[in-house]
């Protein structure tokens, strides 16, 4: 954007380097003549084109020093949870977890799942001629199973044990 603006005698205006730039660049965001406008002050005000360092609140909870317990906190111990990290520590659950999630953790829940063994074909096909035995014998019999404790079992594998 600077060269683009010329120097001396061979000055464009804002709105020239905005068009040059866009014109030059077409597969980015196009740049306005207040976006060179700001560029040229910060570059003269400070001799570099970096965004400067804005200002607020600091932080505390995610500074390198709290970084540094939680990421040894969940070395030693990786069951341990963001919550209880976060009371460990007294800092806030979420900034346990954007500390976990900078350096490339990521929560996850244990599933279990139903794994079928070879042996379980065979007895699955006992279960159902015996279930068909009974029913030939008493064509009631189902009406007298009273099922409990139920799990909803997905083709997936998946088990929803929460019923």
């Amino acid at each position: 954007v600077l060269i683009m603006r010329g120097c001396g005698d061979k000055m464009r205006s804002y709105e020239e380097v905005a068009t040059l730039f866009n014109n030059r660049f077409p597969n980015r965001d196009p740049i306005s003549k207040s976006t060179v406008h700001r560029t040229v002050l910060r570059f003269q005000r400070t001799g570099s084109v970096i965004d400067e360092r804005r200002s607020g609140r600091p932080k505390t909870a995610t500074n390198d020093d709290v970084s540094m317990q939680v990421l040894q906190n969940i070395i030693e111990n990786p069951h341990n949870p963001p919550s209880r990290i976060a009371q460990e520590y007294d800092i806030d659950r979420k900034s346990v977890t954007k500390v976990l999630k900078s350096h490339g953790y990521h929560p996850f829940k244990i599933r279990l799942v139903q794994e079928l063994s070879e042996d379980d074909y065979d007895r699955r096909v006992e279960f159902c001629d015996e279930m068909m035995r009974r029913y030939d014998d008493n064509n009631q019999f189902f009406s007298w199973i009273c099922f409990s404790d139920e799990a909803t079992f997905e083709l997936s594998g998946s088990v929803n044990r929460q019923n």
